[in-house]
C-alpha cells in the first residue's frame, strides 16, 4: 500500500473518531427527569439562548415525559420557584440510546421557542473535509498507480 492511501484512510479513521466524540459530547442525556431537568436548565441559562428571556436563576422540573414520533421524546417542565413558568423540550434519541435537546417551547410571560442546529452544521463540516480530504489523497494513489 503506498503512502497516499495510507494517508486517505489515516483521514477517514480521524474523521471518524472526531465525529463519534463530537456525537459523544451531544448525545449525552439519559432518559430520566432530572438529566432532562439539567439539559434544559443548562439551554435556559447559556448565552447563545440569551434572547428567550428566561430568569438566570431558572431551575427546571420535568414532571412528565412520553414518546413522541420517531426517536423524539417531548419533556414537560415547569419552574420549581414558580409553577405557572410551563413549557416542553423535545429530546432526539441517538444512536447511544442518549438524547440532545432538540427545541424548546415555554410560556414565561410570553410565549418563546429555540431550536438547535449548530450541531448538525458541525458534524456535516468535519465529515465533509474529512472525507474530503481522503478523496484527494486516494485519487492521488489512484493516479500515481496508473503511470
Amino acid at each position: 500500500m503506498n503512502k497516499d492511501r495510507i494517508i486517505a484512510i489515516g483521514c477517514i479513521i480521524i474523521t471518524l473518531v472526531v465525529t463519534m466524540l463530537l456525537y459523544g459530547t451531544e448525545y449525552s442525556y439519559s432518559n430520566n427527569n432530572s438529566d432532562l431537568s439539567f439539559a434544559i436548565e443548562t439551554l435556559a441559562t447559556s448565552t447563545e439562548s440569551s434572547f428567550l428571556s428566561i430568569p438566570p436563576d431558572f431551575k427546571a422540573e420535568v414532571f412528565k415525559t412520553e414518546k413522541s414520533t420517531g426517536n423524539n421524546l417531548v419533556a414537560y417542565f415547569t419552574s420549581k420557584d414558580n409553577p405557572e413558568y410551563i413549557g416542553e423540550a423535545v429530546f432526539k434519541r441517538g444512536l447511544n440510546f442518549k438524547y440532545r435537546i432538540k427545541s424548546v417551547n415555554y410560556n414565561f410571560g410570553g410565549i418563546g421557542k429555540a431550536e438547535l442546529f449548530i450541531f448538525d452544521i458541525l458534524c456535516l463540516i468535519v465529515i465533509v473535509a474529512g472525507l474530503g480530504i481522503a478523496r484527494r489523497f486516494w485519487k492521488k494513489s489512484i493516479s500515481v498507480a496508473k503511470h
